[in-house]
């Protein structure tokens, strides 16, 4: 969901994504003044400012906008509202809310003085329903409002329109424009497995190899014990059968002791091979849209008395706080180094490891990058399911500059917002003055 916090962007501009879910499409539309004003006819007092008054007519001039119902005779559109159609017939959306947001102008980074036309001031979220999981969506934007900040000569250019689409685990950028005001999007034919392949746990306690003979063993006593005893020879055969099978049964239940419960005699290299994969996966968790589908995909690698804390701990190392509280989007995760602990108890693999997560966000047309460094101790153990992280415990983490980031002048980076583990950035020195973006 757009933050309300998030940098505001030079211009008319609106932060818009769109969630494709099973029961249809989703958007957050999130919109400052210059942008509202022109799409539709609101009257207000204030020109940078919504009155809670004034917030009812607002919301049915927006709500037709989207393609609601007009709320009078008269319409409040300047040009053309949105369409969205599902699986080619175009749908009436639900509104779900259209809320005011009350702008806090020292807070926003860079824009000083701050123009509020220019903060986000509208949250529009829409759902536009569907029987099923939509096979194909297309959006029809219908107005681009004019960017009067980048006026150059007499004319203002448009202003394009930026959003993100997610439907599962994908994720695409989309820019629609005056001159391309339609993108389409299509379901894949057959959504491929987003988590990667886990070694499967060993045979517990070695007892695979007495399956085939203690099988086979019940088959010949139940073979002997069928056999008529007519003939001496028939009786002959069957307590041979009988025989044949108790011993086979015998050396199938003594097999299966030869190694103790639970333990799982695995080498290093075979530990890591079952441990990299479900690490990959919790950060892959995270590539989902929806909190069930999230916890979904982490419960394939997390064992559950843990998995709530654990999905916790990694959502918070994603949260970009500097950003209103975004969540960025793992762009990579790279192992450092992962050693095998020899001190865990038999029925369990311990290993210590270090990592880093490369993460993104896109918000108000440009995106922010960080890297973290983590280190952890996991313990893993087979399951019924599968192999599953059953402890973990964060020991270290520090953030580490992109070359970017590290690439600015000593004053600059003096300036930029702090860690989250860090105090709030304070607001901007009053003596820097605010440039449109051009």
């Amino acid at each position: 969901m757009p933050s309300a916090h998030a940098h505001p962007k030079p211009g008319a501009h609106a932060d818009v994504r769109i969630s494709v879910q099973p029961d249809g499409v989703h958007m957050d539309c999130l919109m400052n003044l210059l942008f509202v004003d022109q799409l539709v006819r609101s009257t207000r007092a204030a020109r940078d400012r919504i009155e809670p008054a004034e917030a009812d007519s607002l919301s049915g001039s927006m709500a037709e906008y989207f393609g609601g119902a007009r709320e009078g005779a008269m319409t409040a559109l300047f040009d053309r509202p949105n369409r969205l159609l599902i699986d080619r017939v175009e749908v009436a959306p639900r509104i779900e809310s259209i809320r005011v947001i009350e702008p806090e102008p020292e807070t926003r980074p860079g824009f000083v003085p701050n123009p509020a036309l220019l903060i986000p001031q509208v949250h529009v979220r829409i759902h536009y329903p569907s029987k099923s999981r939509p096979g194909s969506i297309s959006l029809q934007w219908g107005t681009f409002p004019r960017d009067f900040v980048r006026l150059e000569g007499d004319v203002a250019p448009f202003s394009d329109v930026e959003a993100i689409l997610t439907a599962g685990p994908s994720f695409e950028l989309i820019r629609l424009t005056r001159t391309e005001p339609e993108y389409t999007w299509h379901a894949p034919q057959a959504a491929p497995d987003r988590l990667a392949a886990v070694p499967p746990p060993p045979d517990p306690a070695g007892r695979g190899a007495a399956i085939l003979p203690a099988t086979v063993g019940l088959l010949a006593i139940a073979i002997g014990l069928g056999v008529r005893p007519a003939r001496p020879v028939a009786r002959l055969a069957g307590r041979f059968a009988v025989m044949t099978g108790a011993v086979a049964v015998a050396w199938a239940a003594w097999t299966a002791t030869l190694r103790p419960a639970g333990d799982l005699s695995l080498d290093d290299a075979q530990a890591l091979a079952i441990f990299r994969p479900l690490h990959e996966n919790i950060y892959r968790a995270f590539d989902f849209t929806r909190d069930t589908e999230v916890f979904d995909a982490l419960a394939r690698s997390v064992d559950g008395p843990i998995l709530s804390n654990l999905h916790e701990q990694i959502y918070r190392s994603l949260v970009m706080q500097e950003e209103g509280g975004a969540v960025s989007r793992v762009r990579s995760l790279d192992m450092i180094e992962a050693r095998v602990l020899h001190d865990a108890p038999p029925d369990r693999v311990r290993i210590d490891a270090t990592w880093t997560v490369d993460g993104v966000v896109y918000h108000w047309g440009h995106s922010h990058e960080r890297r973290n460094e983590h280190r952890a101790t996991f313990a893993l153990a087979p399951r019924p399911q599968g192999w599953r992280i059953v402890e973990a415990s964060m020991t270290a983490q520090r953030r580490i500059p992109t070359a970017d980031q590290a690439a600015i002048s000593p004053a600059a980076a003096a300036a930029t917002p702090p860690d989250p583990a860090g105090s709030p950035p304070g607001p901007p020195a009053r003596s820097t003055p605010w440039k449109p973006d051009k």
